[in-house]
């Protein structure tokens, strides 16, 4: 059988971010596996990987993107020494989201999409335990897992590695970073709405091939509806309203 990628990352030539990789695998792989993760052929390696170039990503949080193939593989073969608190922090961070999810193990229900660890949901967890576990407390950490999680799910049902899905879970974060605690709804993460700092596009329907926006319902202004209420001209001779458009009262 051939070597799919997460293999051929794993025998590549060891550099300080190879090590790193290979400890928190071993260390944590056993545990995310119990937890629901799939960690078939070697997974744990590529997205605990793709998890530590994401927190590396010098970006503020919303403007982090996902990497390719290619670029995670250049991305491995830097040999530039990584700072020790650093890597300390990271493995601390792996240990939190470990012992949070056990702890409380209801944070990882989900009222839609997949129920199981999708491997962008591992890399988005994550970058919140990193970033936010000095800011929230246990309880509310785990609130706040499961709220990401969410809100990503309340935008789709296929959770792929690929920008517009990440992007879901950045517009969470971001929120989180600006807001705190206040971001999470009172009770809890399952059903938490994501409010949108921008009204999102008017629904679509399809009429004739081609798509426009929803007319509004026709409706009539109440001095009008009044005025000819008490007019001798019928009402219903008075107003022409054809489907999708209001005409104009005419007498």
């Amino acid at each position: 059988m051939a070597l799919n990628y997460a293999e051929k990352m794993k025998a590549e030539a060891p550099t300080p971010r190879q090590t790193l990789i290979h400890e928190l695998v071993q260390e944590f792989s056993m545990p995310l596996r119990s937890l629901g993760f799939n960690d078939r052929r070697d997974a744990a390696f590529r997205w605990i990987a793709q998890s530590l170039q994401v927190i590396l990503d010098p970006r503020p949080i919303i403007k982090r993107t996902t990497a390719t193939t290619a670029q995670q593989t250049t991305w491995l073969k830097d040999t530039a020494p990584l700072d020790p608190a650093w890597k300390k922090r990271v493995k601390h961070s792996y240990k939190l989201l470990i012992d949070t999810l056990s702890a409380y193990p209801d944070c990882l229900k989900v009222s839609r999409g997949p129920a199981t660890i999708a491997p962008i949901d591992l890399v988005m967890m994550i970058l919140l335990v990193f970033e936010f576990h000095q800011k929230l407390p246990s309880s509310r950490l785990a609130d706040a897992l499961q709220a990401l999680r969410m809100a990503a799910r309340k935008e789709t049902k296929d959770l792929m590695w690929k920008g517009e899905h990440m992007g879901y879970y950045l517009v969470f974060l971001d929120r989180l970073e600006r807001l705190g605690v206040a971001a999470l709804s009172s009770g809890g993460g399952k059903d938490a709405q994501v409010a949108m700092d921008v009204d999102p596009p008017p629904k679509r329907q399809r009429t004739g091939g081609t798509y426009r926006p929803l007319s509004p319902p026709c409706s009539l202004s109440p001095l009008l509806l009044d005025d000819r209420l008490h007019s001798d001209v019928p009402l219903l001779a008075s107003v022409l309203c054809t489907i999708g458009d209001c005409g104009s009262a005419q007498t």
